[in-house]
């Protein structure tokens, strides 16, 4: 089954921007510890773990055919993101070195960009390993006192 991905639905959250992460993953971390201070100054990103009750909480309110993805979400309003177009959500968020790659990834079809995407979630415990701590609420704390 062929799922798109970009779907909107209603959360109580509207006005925040969050990335869900699996909290065990070692790629998952790095990319956490790589976005947070690469983040625009006026851009508020909350890092959550899915296995947090936080993060089960919200992805219990997604659609049913989204609550089982091997996928990181990003949640932007209503709208959820996941697969390639979270990771290219992600870089739109950050300094504009960054975002002028956006464009050029758009251009790939959404289909083999999720290819791609799925052979990495798929072996990234095995290539990247598995990380001991969740530094999510760190990351979070440490953005709250910047701003």
């Amino acid at each position: 089954m062929m799922v798109s991905d970009t779907k909107k639905i209603s959360i109580d959250r509207k006005d925040e921007t969050i990335l869900l992460l699996d909290g065990e993953c070692a790629l998952c971390n790095r990319l956490a510890l790589f976005l947070s201070p690469r983040i625009r100054k006026r851009k508020q990103v909350k890092f959550i773990a899915i296995e947090s009750s936080e993060g089960r909480e919200l992805i219990q309110s997604f659609p049913k055919k989204l609550r089982d993805l091997d996928t990181i979400y990003f949640l932007d309003g209503s709208k959820i993101h996941f697969y390639s177009s979270a990771v290219l959500r992600c870089l739109g968020l950050l300094h504009w070195h960054y975002v002028l790659l956006v464009p050029f990834l758009w251009i790939v079809p959404s289909p083999l960009r999720d290819i791609f995407y799925r052979v990495v979630a798929r072996y990234r415990r095995k290539i990247f390993g598995q990380s001991v701590s969740c530094t999510f609420a760190n990351l979070n704390e440490a953005r709250n006192k910047e701003v």
